[in-house]
């Protein structure tokens, strides 16, 4: 039996109609408003602050730096507890740029759930976790989105030797419309960052923790000690050893 043929056009046309309608569809990304998260619900014993940092106890240390800083962030979770989350390679990137141009800082270390000791994220136990890393500072920080487009970052510098806050740092954002609304920039097209709120703030976030650190390493002086040397004296200028032996 002699079929026909389809023409060339009608099948290419099914093809088309079917991958176009398996396709699947763009979805629009889940936009998560989060409760506010303050400087005190990172440690009880900050104080609130809008200012871009605030060195607490403030004072010549000796001998702070240079050091290593472990960087942990936070996060909120359905209790009023925070909770320790891993940094997203990209925010890595940005802290490990930052404090590259810090020569008083040595390395960076990022705290992660499967790093830092198990249980909730006390200061306690992040900086037991900073000191296994071999830290002598930990920075804590929570970034929190509070509307569609405003968002802020709180943050505490602890010295680990004993938990204690040396500096508080703090960081906000919020764009509106031309209606004074605000949009979230996730579903607009193009490069939104200028008028994104959690970028902006995270970027003066980390100025302010830069700009911080550098008034602390300022304030250090470098510990004195007193260590022997190798230096002796040149065997011609012994006056002990007798002039026919020389």
């Amino acid at each position: 039996m002699t079929g026909k043929r389809a023409p060339l056009a009608a099948i290419t046309g099914l093809i088309l109609w079917g991958v176009a309608g398996c396709a699947p569809k763009s979805v629009a990304p889940t936009i998560v408003v989060e409760r506010p998260v303050g400087v005190r619900d990172i440690d009880a014993r900050a104080q609130t602050t809008q200012k871009g940092y605030v060195l607490v106890n403030a004072g010549r240390t000796a001998g702070r730096f240079a050091t290593t800083i472990a960087v942990a962030k936070l996060a909120a979770s359905d209790t009023n507890q925070l909770r320790l989350v891993e940094l997203i390679p990209a925010e890595e990137g940005a802290w490990a740029d930052a404090l590259s141009t810090e020569a008083a800082i040595q390395d960076v270390q990022f705290l992660s759930p499967n790093s830092a000791r198990p249980g909730p994220a006390s200061t306690e136990s992040l900086c037991a976790s900073a000191a296994m890393r071999r830290a002598s500072l930990l920075l804590v920080y929570a970034p929190n989105r509070r509307g569609l487009n405003n968002a802020q970052v709180n943050g505490i510098l602890y010295d680990i030797s004993d938990c204690r806050i040396v500096a508080t740092f703090h960081a906000h954002a919020e764009f509106k419309n031309d209606e004074g609304v605000e949009v979230a920039p996730e579903p607009l097209e193009g490069d939104q960052r200028t008028t994104d709120a959690l970028y902006q703030a995270s970027r003066h976030f980390e100025h302010n923790v830069l700009t911080g650190l550098d008034a602390l390493i300022r304030s250090d002086v470098p510990v004195t000690t007193t260590q022997p040397n190798s230096w002796q004296t040149p065997f011609n200028e012994r006056w002990w050893i007798p002039s026919r032996i020389r």
